[in-house]
């Protein structure tokens, strides 16, 4: 599912590629230089996005062939930091929050792929780091459950006081939950079982 993830986002890329360089261009990190010099920032962010699509396409088929999975899983990870600042990105803590747990799921694959090549520390310190990174985007919806069960607004229907004090409390179990959960796969305690079942409630 991990790779599936990088092979859907390349293809996405490359059947709407101009649409990204006008993206990154405009709304991306090279807005500053688009005003001045458009030619140049076309070519840097063709060139930018095509290096994005080349780790994501290749990192994606050498994971899934389990050809070099070292550096496949290097320039999946790469091309993850690299995306939010491309994109301008930053500010959205949703796709900042994606992206970390993309990058504790590539660790943590990385660490089980390798784990022949490296010592055992090297291999659970990757291991480790990944696990408390891949329940980012977990936590940041149980922030945003938690946001919003305390928004309940006054009102003087009792029916509608009931409806929303129950689903505070559907928001506040799907809080403990999320953090249980995200606490069970960092620490490791069935991580498999508990990641799946995160994956199949997000």
């Amino acid at each position: 599912m991990l790779v599936a993830t990088f092979l859907d986002d390349s293809l996405h890329t490359a059947i709407s590629f101009s649409e990204h360089t006008n993206q990154v261009g405009k709304d991306g990190c090279l807005n500053w230089l688009a005003t001045t010099s458009p030619e140049l920032v076309a070519i840097l962010s063709t060139v930018a996005l095509g290096i994005g699509l080349v780790a994501q396409s290749l990192g994606s088929f050498c994971l899934l062939a389990l050809l070099q999975p070292d550096y496949a899983t290097k320039a999946l990870i790469g091309w993850t930091i690299a995306q939010p600042v491309l994109y301008g990105q930053l500010s959205n803590a949703e796709f900042v929050a994606e992206s970390l747990s993309l990058v504790g799921g590539l660790r943590t694959l990385r660490a089980h792929l390798v784990r022949k090549q490296a010592t055992h520390v090297t291999s659970a310190r990757v291991q480790l780091l990944g696990r408390l990174l891949l329940p980012a985007m977990h936590l940041y919806y149980a922030g945003r459950f938690l946001f919003s069960a305390f928004a309940l607004d006054e009102t003087t229907s009792l029916a509608t006081y009931v409806s929303s004090l129950s689903m505070f409390v559907v928001h506040a179990v799907a809080l403990v939950a999320l953090a249980i959960g995200s606490a069970f796969v960092a620490a490791g305690l069935r991580s498999r079982l508990v990641a799946s079942l995160l994956a199949l409630v997000n």
